[in-house]
Protein backbone atom coordinates (compact mmCIF):
# COMPACT_ATOMS: atom_id res chain seq x y z
CA UNK A 1 0.00 0.00 0.00
CA UNK A 2 3.34 2.53 0.57
CA UNK A 3 4.69 4.30 -2.28
CA UNK A 4 8.38 3.94 -3.11
CA UNK A 5 10.94 5.23 -1.06
CA UNK A 6 11.84 9.15 -0.90
CA UNK A 7 14.91 7.91 -3.06
CA UNK A 8 12.84 6.70 -5.70
CA UNK A 9 10.58 8.80 -6.26
CA UNK A 10 13.78 12.12 -5.86
CA UNK A 11 15.08 9.74 -8.82
CA UNK A 12 12.47 9.66 -11.06
CA UNK A 13 11.90 13.20 -10.23
CA UNK A 14 15.12 14.01 -11.94
CA UNK A 15 14.65 11.90 -15.19
CA UNK A 16 14.07 13.84 -18.44
CA UNK A 17 15.39 11.27 -20.84
CA UNK A 18 12.24 9.71 -21.62
CA UNK A 19 12.08 10.67 -25.32
CA UNK A 20 14.88 7.79 -25.66
CA UNK A 21 14.08 4.04 -25.86
CA UNK A 22 14.49 2.14 -23.25
CA UNK A 23 17.54 -0.59 -23.32
CA UNK A 24 15.83 -3.44 -24.27
CA UNK A 25 18.44 -5.93 -22.51
CA UNK A 26 17.68 -3.60 -19.41
CA UNK A 27 21.65 -3.75 -18.89
CA UNK A 28 22.14 -1.38 -16.00
CA UNK A 29 19.52 -2.95 -13.88
CA UNK A 30 20.90 -6.50 -14.34
CA UNK A 31 24.48 -5.27 -13.43
CA UNK A 32 22.54 -3.60 -10.50
CA UNK A 33 20.74 -7.15 -9.61
CA UNK A 34 23.62 -9.11 -10.29
CA UNK A 35 25.77 -7.42 -7.41
CA UNK A 36 22.23 -7.06 -5.49
CA UNK A 37 21.57 -11.02 -5.66
CA UNK A 38 25.90 -12.24 -6.51
CA UNK A 39 24.61 -14.23 -9.89
CA UNK A 40 26.15 -13.24 -13.00
CA UNK A 41 24.08 -10.95 -14.84
CA UNK A 42 23.63 -12.74 -18.08
CA UNK A 43 21.44 -15.60 -15.62
CA UNK A 44 18.72 -12.42 -15.64
CA UNK A 45 15.95 -12.23 -17.68
CA UNK A 46 14.03 -8.73 -17.38
CA UNK A 47 10.09 -8.62 -18.06
CA UNK A 48 7.06 -6.58 -17.58
CA UNK A 49 6.91 -7.34 -13.77
CA UNK A 50 6.70 -10.92 -12.62
CA UNK A 51 4.38 -11.70 -14.69
CA UNK A 52 5.99 -10.78 -18.13
CA UNK A 53 8.83 -12.81 -17.06
CA UNK A 54 6.61 -15.52 -16.50
CA UNK A 55 4.91 -15.21 -20.13
CA UNK A 56 8.51 -15.17 -21.60
CA UNK A 57 8.86 -18.35 -19.67
CA UNK A 58 5.71 -19.78 -20.80
CA UNK A 59 5.96 -18.68 -24.34
CA UNK A 60 9.55 -20.33 -23.98
CA UNK A 61 9.22 -24.17 -22.78
CA UNK A 62 5.19 -24.87 -23.15
CA UNK A 63 2.53 -24.65 -25.84
CA UNK A 64 1.09 -26.96 -28.47
CA UNK A 65 2.67 -29.85 -30.93
CA UNK A 66 1.46 -29.39 -34.57
CA UNK A 67 -1.22 -32.07 -34.36
CA UNK A 68 -2.25 -29.53 -31.84
CA UNK A 69 -1.44 -31.76 -28.83
CA UNK A 70 -1.02 -29.54 -25.76
CA UNK A 71 2.00 -29.36 -23.03
CA UNK A 72 1.12 -29.38 -19.41
CA UNK A 73 1.81 -26.95 -17.15
CA UNK A 74 0.94 -27.83 -13.32
CA UNK A 75 0.39 -25.60 -10.50
CA UNK A 76 -1.27 -25.61 -7.22
CA UNK A 77 -4.76 -23.76 -6.92
CA UNK A 78 -5.57 -21.26 -5.75
CA UNK A 79 -2.91 -19.50 -6.82
CA UNK A 80 -1.53 -16.64 -8.33
CA UNK A 81 -5.32 -16.05 -10.66
CA UNK A 82 -2.75 -15.02 -13.82
CA UNK A 83 -1.23 -18.70 -13.98
CA UNK A 84 -4.82 -19.81 -16.10
CA UNK A 85 -4.75 -17.15 -18.44
CA UNK A 86 -1.40 -17.28 -19.18
CA UNK A 87 -0.97 -21.00 -19.52
CA UNK A 88 -3.73 -21.05 -21.69
CA UNK A 89 -3.07 -17.92 -23.70
CA UNK A 90 0.52 -19.62 -24.20
CA UNK A 91 -1.42 -22.41 -26.04
CA UNK A 92 -0.83 -25.36 -22.87
CA UNK A 93 -2.98 -27.01 -21.05
CA UNK A 94 -3.24 -26.14 -17.10
CA UNK A 95 -3.18 -29.17 -14.77
CA UNK A 96 -4.33 -27.55 -11.37
CA UNK A 97 -3.65 -29.88 -7.92
CA UNK A 98 -5.71 -28.50 -5.03
CA UNK A 99 -4.20 -27.06 -2.13
CA UNK A 100 -4.19 -28.78 1.62
CA UNK A 101 -7.63 -27.99 3.56
CA UNK A 102 -4.62 -25.07 5.07
CA UNK A 103 -3.90 -23.17 2.14
CA UNK A 104 -0.16 -25.58 1.43
CA UNK A 105 0.44 -26.43 -1.62
CA UNK A 106 0.23 -30.12 -1.94
CA UNK A 107 3.53 -31.59 -3.26
CA UNK A 108 2.83 -34.86 -3.08
CA UNK A 109 -0.17 -34.66 -5.49
CA UNK A 110 1.92 -32.62 -7.70
CA UNK A 111 4.66 -34.80 -8.28
CA UNK A 112 2.10 -37.80 -8.63
CA UNK A 113 0.88 -35.74 -11.82
CA UNK A 114 3.37 -35.06 -13.52
CA UNK A 115 3.46 -37.05 -16.89
CA UNK A 116 5.35 -36.81 -19.98
CA UNK A 117 3.57 -33.87 -21.39
CA UNK A 118 4.55 -32.06 -18.38
CA UNK A 119 6.90 -29.23 -19.42
CA UNK A 120 6.66 -25.99 -16.37
CA UNK A 121 5.80 -26.55 -13.13
CA UNK A 122 4.94 -23.53 -10.71
CA UNK A 123 5.20 -22.89 -6.79
CA UNK A 124 4.34 -20.18 -5.18
CA UNK A 125 5.96 -19.24 -2.04
CA UNK A 126 4.19 -17.71 -0.17
CA UNK A 127 1.47 -18.36 -1.94
CA UNK A 128 -0.92 -15.59 -3.44
CA UNK A 129 -3.56 -15.56 -2.12
CA UNK A 130 -4.05 -18.72 0.49
CA UNK A 131 -0.47 -16.86 2.57
CA UNK A 132 1.59 -20.24 3.26
CA UNK A 133 5.37 -20.29 2.35
CA UNK A 134 7.65 -23.24 0.82
CA UNK A 135 10.27 -24.64 2.97
CA UNK A 136 13.85 -25.30 1.92
CA UNK A 137 13.60 -28.91 3.08
CA UNK A 138 9.70 -29.10 1.11
CA UNK A 139 11.13 -27.86 -2.37
CA UNK A 140 14.13 -30.06 -2.82
CA UNK A 141 12.30 -33.06 -1.79
CA UNK A 142 9.77 -32.04 -4.32
CA UNK A 143 12.46 -31.11 -7.00
CA UNK A 144 13.99 -34.78 -6.34
CA UNK A 145 10.75 -36.21 -7.19
CA UNK A 146 10.50 -34.15 -10.72
CA UNK A 147 12.35 -35.04 -13.90
CA UNK A 148 15.88 -32.69 -14.42
CA UNK A 149 14.23 -31.69 -17.67
CA UNK A 150 10.79 -30.46 -16.33
CA UNK A 151 11.04 -26.15 -15.49
CA UNK A 152 10.32 -25.63 -12.39
CA UNK A 153 9.35 -21.78 -11.52
CA UNK A 154 9.82 -20.78 -8.10
CA UNK A 155 7.44 -17.36 -7.93
CA UNK A 156 8.52 -15.88 -4.95
CA UNK A 157 7.07 -12.12 -5.36
CA UNK A 158 6.49 -11.65 -1.59
CA UNK A 159 9.54 -13.24 -0.46
CA UNK A 160 10.53 -10.03 1.50
CA UNK A 161 7.83 -10.33 3.77
CA UNK A 162 8.32 -13.76 5.07
CA UNK A 163 9.87 -14.06 8.56
CA UNK A 164 10.14 -18.22 8.63
CA UNK A 165 13.66 -18.67 9.10
CA UNK A 166 13.16 -22.15 7.46
CA UNK A 167 11.35 -20.80 4.11
CA UNK A 168 13.07 -21.93 0.91
CA UNK A 169 15.56 -19.75 -0.86
CA UNK A 170 14.37 -19.38 -4.73
CA UNK A 171 18.14 -17.82 -5.60
CA UNK A 172 19.70 -20.91 -3.39
CA UNK A 173 17.83 -23.43 -5.48
CA UNK A 174 18.80 -21.68 -8.61
CA UNK A 175 22.25 -22.49 -7.82
CA UNK A 176 21.75 -25.85 -6.71
CA UNK A 177 19.42 -26.81 -9.64
CA UNK A 178 19.76 -26.96 -13.26
CA UNK A 179 15.85 -26.68 -13.95
CA UNK A 180 15.06 -23.94 -11.10
CA UNK A 181 13.64 -20.53 -12.61
CA UNK A 182 13.40 -17.95 -9.93
CA UNK A 183 10.80 -15.27 -10.68
CA UNK A 184 10.97 -12.01 -8.66
CA UNK A 185 9.51 -8.25 -9.01
CA UNK A 186 10.03 -5.18 -8.36
CA UNK A 187 5.72 -4.50 -7.77
CA UNK A 188 5.26 -5.65 -3.89
CA UNK A 189 7.83 -4.71 -1.35
CA UNK A 190 9.56 -1.71 -3.50
CA UNK A 191 6.02 -0.35 -3.98
CA UNK A 192 6.55 -0.10 -7.83
CA UNK A 193 3.38 -2.29 -9.29
CA UNK A 194 2.49 0.43 -11.75
CA UNK A 195 5.87 0.77 -13.43
CA UNK A 196 6.21 -2.85 -14.40
CA UNK A 197 9.26 -4.26 -13.74
CA UNK A 198 10.68 -8.12 -12.81
CA UNK A 199 12.67 -10.92 -13.62
CA UNK A 200 13.49 -14.43 -13.61
CA UNK A 201 17.17 -15.67 -12.41
CA UNK A 202 17.85 -19.33 -14.22
CA UNK A 203 21.49 -21.01 -15.93
CA UNK A 204 22.85 -20.17 -18.74
CA UNK A 205 20.98 -23.44 -20.44
CA UNK A 206 17.98 -21.67 -19.31
CA UNK A 207 18.51 -17.94 -19.92
CA UNK A 208 19.29 -18.24 -23.39
CA UNK A 209 16.15 -19.40 -24.56
CA UNK A 210 14.32 -16.87 -22.94
CA UNK A 211 15.70 -13.72 -24.18
CA UNK A 212 14.48 -15.10 -27.88
CA UNK A 213 10.55 -14.41 -26.90
CA UNK A 214 11.38 -11.76 -24.60
CA UNK A 215 9.23 -8.09 -25.42
CA UNK A 216 11.33 -5.79 -26.68
CA UNK A 217 11.78 -2.35 -24.57
CA UNK A 218 9.36 -4.36 -22.09
CA UNK A 219 10.90 -2.54 -19.33
CA UNK A 220 10.48 0.99 -19.89
CA UNK A 221 13.51 3.11 -18.77
CA UNK A 222 11.92 5.52 -15.73
CA UNK A 223 11.17 1.50 -14.29
CA UNK A 224 14.73 0.68 -14.92
CA UNK A 225 16.08 4.11 -12.78
CA UNK A 226 13.31 3.52 -10.54
CA UNK A 227 14.43 -0.33 -9.58
CA UNK A 228 17.87 0.68 -9.42
CA UNK A 229 17.62 3.54 -7.11
CA UNK A 230 15.77 1.53 -4.99
CA UNK A 231 17.75 -1.39 -4.79
CA UNK A 232 20.84 0.51 -4.18
CA UNK A 233 18.37 2.31 -0.98
CA UNK A 234 17.56 -1.26 0.04
CA UNK A 235 17.55 -0.61 3.78
CA UNK A 236 15.43 1.67 3.51
CA UNK A 237 13.06 -0.45 1.53
CA UNK A 238 13.40 -3.44 4.31
CA UNK A 239 12.28 -0.58 6.96
CA UNK A 240 9.12 -0.31 5.04
CA UNK A 241 8.37 -3.97 4.47
CA UNK A 242 9.15 -4.41 8.46
CA UNK A 243 6.65 -1.99 9.24
CA UNK A 244 3.88 -3.16 7.20
CA UNK A 245 5.07 -7.27 8.24
CA UNK A 246 4.57 -5.40 12.17
CA UNK A 247 1.11 -4.13 11.20
CA UNK A 248 -0.19 -7.62 9.75
CA UNK A 249 1.20 -9.43 13.13
CA UNK A 250 -0.47 -6.81 15.06
CA UNK A 251 -3.81 -7.15 13.06
CA UNK A 252 -3.35 -11.25 13.04
CA UNK A 253 -3.33 -10.92 16.88
CA UNK A 254 -6.15 -8.99 17.09
CA UNK A 255 -8.24 -10.81 15.30
CA UNK A 256 -7.37 -13.77 17.32
CA UNK A 257 -8.27 -12.69 20.75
Amino acid sequence: PLPPIPAVLEALNARTDIMRYPDPLSTALRTELASFLDVPADDIVTGAGSLGALVQILQTFAGQDEDGTMDEVLYPWRSFEAYPIMVGLAGARSVQVPNKADGTHDLEAMAAAVTERTRVILLCTPNNPTGPALTTAQVEGFLAAVPRNVIVVIDVAYTEFVRDPDVVDGIRMYRKYPNVVVLRTFSKAHGLAGLRVGYSVSRPAVTEHLRVPATPFAVSSIADHAAIASLRNYPVVQERVQSLVDERERVAAGLKA
